[in-house]
């Protein structure tokens, strides 16, 4: 995986396990999906924010600098919502 740099997103993290209700709780902790790898949260601190969480008609900005041909979060599959990448010009 020499093309692969992960994102650390840990200053966009607003919402914590709490934020998703009753129910199947998800992995957090260091994670492998799609054979990608994924660090979600802090087993040591599960009470913190370790999920973005954008609400309808919201958006976030995740600064990359760099340029990127390919965005991947573990919601953008088959199960999760769309991350639209918006390249800005310099």
């Amino acid at each position: 995986m020499a093309d692969y740099e992960p994102l650390d997103l840990g200053e966009s993290c607003n919402a914590g396990l709490d934020s998703l209700g009753g129910g199947r709780r998800p992995p957090i902790g260091d994670q492998m999906f799609h054979g990608l790898p994924f660090r979600i949260g802090d087993p040591a601190r599960p009470e913190a924010a370790c999920f973005v969480r954008v609400m309808p008609g919201e958006s976030v900005s995740i600064p990359v600098d760099r340029i990127a041909d390919r965005v991947k979060s573990p919601g953008s599959g088959s199960r999760g919502g769309r991350v639209p990448v918006q390249p800005r010009r310099r």
